[in-house]
């Protein structure tokens, strides 16, 4: 299931007969990918491609939300907004549920990391 048509599913469970949400913006949440890196360190590309240039790391333990997967390539959003795509193969991954504002702002928990 791609993060779209489960983003629509969740909306639309959340939704009453009504169609005004159940929960306010601020409440409702989301069943989100994350991604933490197992590598020691892993490149941040500009796009799905090594041959792409470079744009950030990340390191061993650091976490990062799954936005979109292509093949074996994920584009991660990490904290400071840093966003880029990896190998899939550097990482592990699971899915948590977070609000809408921390998937945005990558905030994988309440103190903001």
């Amino acid at each position: 299931m791609t993060f779209g048509l489960l983003h629509a599913t969740i909306v639309a469970m959340l939704t009453a007969s009504s169609g005004q949400p159940v929960l306010p913006e601020a409440s409702r949440l989301y069943s989100t990918q994350v991604a933490t890196v197992v590598s020691p360190s892993v490149e941040l590309h500009a796009d799905a491609s090594p041959l792409q240039p470079v744009v950030n790391t990340l390191q061993q333990g650091e976490q990062a939300i799954v936005i979109f997967v292509q093949g074996d390539w994920l584009k991660v959003r990490g904290s400071a907004s840093r966003e880029g795509w990896l190998e899939r193969a550097s990482t592990s991954t699971r899915f948590e549920h977070l609000a809408a504002s921390d998937i945005r702002a990558g905030r994988l928990d309440s103190d903001g990391r």
